[in-house]
């Protein structure tokens, strides 16, 4: 069983839960709804070391429209799945999210960008975090997300170094006592 959780910094909208059995269950092949030209820049951020992800916002299908995006984020549930995003709506490429709540944030609140962390459980243990910062330029959504795995197990493993050798030190008084 798997569990993600994002959290949007400064919303009301503080905390999203969504369980699912299979990582693959995360993500959805959907159809295209339009064909997308290859992004002008793509060549550039196919070589950044931290996802971005860039949908268009359109009337036509009141829903973003995935332009541009790399591999960070996406192929951690299905390999090359970036690959197969462009032209999709958003919520169809995310089904069980059903609400883009940092666009949502942006475009009510007049932000310049929103953050957020997702974290990914699998059985209870934390096994991928991801930081995510989120801007509009016009009709364009950028969607950055940074993996900080390596950062939060290690920082967890020090908090539990820390309370065993604290643990370890008390056992110590007491048989010196």
């Amino acid at each position: 069983m798997y569990e993600f959780i994002y959290e949007l910094k400064e919303s009301e909208l503080n905390l999203i839960k969504i369980e699912f059995e299979k990582k693959e269950d995360f993500l959805k092949k959907s159809k295209i709804y339009k064909n997308v030209e290859r992004f002008s820049l793509a060549d550039v951020y196919d070589q950044v070391n931290y996802g971005i992800n860039i949908f268009q916002l359109t009337e036509e299908f009141n829903e973003p429209i995935a332009i541009y995006s790399n591999d960070t984020f996406w192929d951690y549930f299905i390999p090359d799945y970036h690959k197969n995003i462009k032209g999709r709506l958003f919520n169809e490429i995310l089904p069980l999210i059903k609400k883009f709540y940092s666009l949502e944030s942006l475009k009510n609140n007049n932000n310049s960008k929103t953050e957020a962390l997702i974290k990914l459980y699998e059985n209870g243990r934390l096994i991928k975090v991801w930081s995510q910062t989120n801007t509009l330029q016009g009709d364009l959504f950028y969607n950055c997300n940074k993996d900080l795995t390596d950062y939060y197990l290690e920082r967890k493993n020090v908090k539990l170094f820390f309370i065993i050798q604290k643990i370890q030190f008390s056992i110590l008084i007491k048989i010196v006592m």
